[in-house]
């Protein structure tokens, strides 16, 4: 294990009238308005964000290379690439609504983790900047389970301050787990034990230059993974699942849920190779997923740096 790169440095992009102007757009004229709408929006960003064009190009290629699937990609595909995020974030502005109606969502593969919730258990979800995991809220509704997401706030507040301003109730449900925060893990651990849903993400690091990683094969090359997602886990003790909300068109999405382990366990002998395992199942989960749907994998940066040098996001 190393020592992992914030990756947070960069400035947030965008503007919050911007996507306040993209709902108003999207709640009185409509979802096919709003996304003619996005389009050049997305195109000033992809031509003025060389990083995170340069970024999205390269983890294109890669998938090209080691999926062997397609062309090779370039420069439109890179917007195709940006396209997606937004057509994604879009949706997004629905679901933070709670406008579940307004999608056809498939859930025949959340039938692996509903016994769990009927049965009164806690259960934890790994999932990845990948898809659109709000499309998964559908599992609290139909399940009537609170479903907690872990999120580092600092990142991005203007957008996250947004988010809390068209559904004020949904704060309740997100929680700021700070780096190596007891509190935090206490807070975890209550809410597993009133039977409810931890939704983490295990592709991307809470920017602390002491947070250690995982380097793992990861299409082709080896990439930087976080190990804290799988501390956290050992210290919860509960059901763990891989999952992920694919977007298979326009308002469409299908749940992908993979069971892990009753309990992550990191044995005090073999802590680091015990990590290494779940690193592994986690980055072949993912690479699937990339491999299947290249175009819904959102880490515009260079996710495969393992330097202090390493490339920020810029949007």
């Amino acid at each position: 294990m190393t020592e992992e790169r914030p990756w947070v440095a960069q400035k947030e992009r965008g503007a919050t009238p911007g996507m306040r102007i993209v709902m108003f757009v999207l709640n009185t004229f409509g979802y096919a308005v709003a996304r003619l709408f996005l389009y050049p929006v997305i195109w000033y960003f992809y031509l003025t964000g060389k990083t995170a064009r340069k970024a999205a190009i390269t983890y294109l290629k890669r998938v090209h290379q080691h999926c062997g699937k397609g062309t090779p990609p370039g420069f439109i595909e890179g917007f195709a690439h940006f396209i997606s995020f937004a057509e994604c974030t879009l949706d997004k502005l629905w679901f933070w609504q709670s406008r579940l109606d307004r999608f056809d969502i498939r859930t025949e593969n959340l039938d692996v983790i509903k016994p769990y919730l009927s049965a009164g258990r806690g259960c934890l979800i790994l999932g990845a900047h990948l898809g659109n995991i709000d499309s998964l809220r559908v599992l609290c509704r139909e399940q009537r389970v609170t479903v907690n997401a872990v999120m580092y706030l600092d990142n991005a507040q203007r957008f996250n301050e947004m988010l809390r301003r068209i559904n004020p109730d949904s704060q309740l449900n997100i929680i700021n787990l700070k780096d190596r925060s007891i509190e935090g893990v206490l807070t975890l651990k209550t809410c597993i034990e009133n039977g409810e849903i931890v939704a983490m993400l295990a592709d991307r690091f809470h920017p602390s230059s002491r947070s250690r990683v995982v380097i793992h094969p990861f299409l082709g090359e080896d990439a930087p993974f976080p190990a804290n997602p799988w501390v956290v886990a050992s210290l919860l003790e509960c059901p763990t699942f891989f999952v992920a909300g694919i977007r298979t068109g326009r308002r469409t999405y299908e749940s992908v849920v993979q069971f892990v382990t009753e309990k992550v366990t990191l044995d005090r002998k073999r802590r680091d190779a015990d990590i290494q395992d779940y690193v592994a199942k986690y980055a072949a989960f993912l690479e699937q997923l990339c491999c299947e749907y290249p175009y819904q994998w959102f880490n515009f940066y260079d996710f495969w740096r393992t330097d202090d040098q390493a490339d920020k996001p810029d949007h």
